[in-house]
């Protein structure tokens, strides 16, 4: 280990456990339960996704068979931060010689010398970050303006979304405005339960540049409705890009759906978006030619069979249960603070018409990134069927 590694290695490992203790990878102070607005965050964010590329589907392909999900978990966060505490070189040795009854040999080896050169450059890079990040101090948060929804009404039709766009340039305040030449959309559409509005969908945040000249950084996005933060809504907060190209890059995989819980819509409610750093870059963003081992994509959950007498609540709901349906896909939203607390089962079993209706909806399905899988529908289903035992 070089002498630049040796002096960021605590730091690399203490915050591995911090930097995705909260709603997947977001930098959270945990005295304070504030969001850090380091720059350090992108730094992470970066070396994260090399990871992405690298190791994680080496341990997704060679290790969950024997290990379930605690080396490679199909949840990126999870993997990344139980691999940062693990350590590569322990990693790389458990993977090259025999343990616990495995075969593993040198062929295991070659495998990792395929990306182990990508990981080592990206590593190298995330030390340079830190050291820029350190010293840049031209850095900021850039709020913008709070912008009517166009053709939103609270009377319309929910179902379609509307687009709905800021110029970093000209529709930002605070210490950034007028500073960075991009521009920034999102999708939005209201939601209503029965025939109330209760809240707002976003999806599909994009940044383009509006010039080639230089790159952006950005690094967290928090919703503001009428002024006010909805700190409640943390699925953007670990956003980490680099934006180099004139045409939108999606700053999350797949649609990114968020929810914001807000019964006050009127026809002048204002929505507004806080970047917690943005700043002009050198830095690119990873290439996503670069090799990796096994499945670039994350695998599908095996369909798992239903029992007969159907399942249980405390099934659905834990973490180590087979059956874990409600765990896995709508705990993390639906959680203490929820209006639909499904960690209550008072509260649950009173709702499974409810549950079932949006599990299956095509028009506003719950989750709001896409209807579950059928297995994990009729999961649920066979709960309700039986009684919604406990």
């Amino acid at each position: 280990m070089n002498t630049k590694k040796k002096s960021y290695f605590v730091i690399l490992v203490l915050t591995a456990g911090l930097l995705f203790a909260f709603n997947n990878c977001s930098p959270f102070e945990a005295e304070t339960g504030e969001f850090s607005s380091s720059s350090q965050a992108v730094c992470d964010g970066q070396l994260k996704a090399a990871f992405q590329r690298t190791y994680h589907p080496f341990l997704r392909t060679n290790c969950n068979g024997c290990h379930s999900e605690a080396h490679g978990s199909r949840d990126l966060s999870t993997s990344f931060e139980a691999f940062m505490l693990r350590g590569e070189t322990l990693i790389d040795y458990q993977s090259t010689n025999p343990h616990g009854g495995n075969n593993f040999n040198s062929s295991m080896q070659v495998k990792i010398n395929v990306f182990k050169p990508n990981w080592t450059r990206s590593q190298n890079d995330y030390f340079e970050c830190l050291d820029n990040a350190a010293s840049a101090g031209d850095s900021s948060t850039l709020r913008t303006i709070g912008k009517v929804i166009p053709n939103i009404l609270p009377t319309a039709d929910t179902n379609n979304w509307v687009g709905i766009e800021w110029d970093l340039e000209t529709e930002a305040e605070g210490l950034s405005n007028g500073k960075f030449k991009a521009v920034l959309k999102v999708e939005v559409k209201l939601n209503k339960l029965n025939g109330e509005i209760s809240g707002l969908f976003v999806r599909n945040p994009t940044i383009k540049l509006k010039s080639t000249v230089e790159n952006i950084s950005v690094s967290g996005l928090m919703i503001y409705l009428d002024g006010v933060k909805q700190t409640a809504v943390t699925t953007y907060s670990g956003i980490s890009k680099i934006i180099n190209v004139t045409t939108p890059v999606n700053l999350v995989d797949a649609s990114g759906a968020a929810y914001a819980i807000y019964k006050n819509f009127v026809v002048s409610t204002r929505l507004g978006f806080e970047i917690d750093e943005i700043k002009y870059t050198t830095a690119t963003p990873d290439d996503p030619d670069d090799p990796v081992v096994g499945p670039p994509i994350l695998v599908e959950i095996p369909n798992v069979p239903i029992p007969d007498g159907g399942v249980t609540y405390n099934q659905l709901t834990s973490s180590t249960s087979p059956y874990r349906v409600l765990n896995r896909s709508c705990l993390n939203c639906h959680g203490g603070n929820a209006t639909l607390n499904l960690t209550n089962y008072d509260i649950a079993k009173a709702n499974t018409v409810k549950i079932i209706e949006r599990m299956n909806s095509t028009t506003s399905p719950m989750p709001p990134t896409g209807r579950l899988r059928q297995n994990d529908r009729d999961m649920v289903q066979s709960w309700v069927n039986s009684g919604a035992p406990r």
